[in-house]
């Protein structure tokens, strides 16, 4: 495996991960696309499902998800942005 196809991270490393639109496309184009990615976000960082649902937690251009206190210990989650194309 090439070197930059596999890398293994020790504790505590931090890493950018992101992802964009090809050729610059957008990947968000309205609101409800940014609602289901906050979504899935609170749930893989464990939150509860019916919490996340409620639309205080998903509210637009701000999302009041807490990224700290959650229920995985596997990672966390130290900030976010979300852009029309990119996040």
């Amino acid at each position: 495996m090439k070197n930059r196809d596999f890398k293994e991270f020790g504790p505590g490393t931090i890493v950018h991960i992101y992802n964009r639109g090809n050729n610059k496309e957008k990947i968000f184009f309205d609101e409800q696309d940014y609602r289901a990615f906050l979504f899935r976000l609170g749930l893989s960082l464990g939150f509860d499902e019916k919490e996340i649902q409620k639309d205080n937690l998903l509210s637009l251009p701000y999302s009041r998800i807490r990224i700290t206190d959650t229920n995985k210990s596997d990672y966390k989650l130290h900030a976010f942005c979300l852009m029309p194309n990119h996040f």
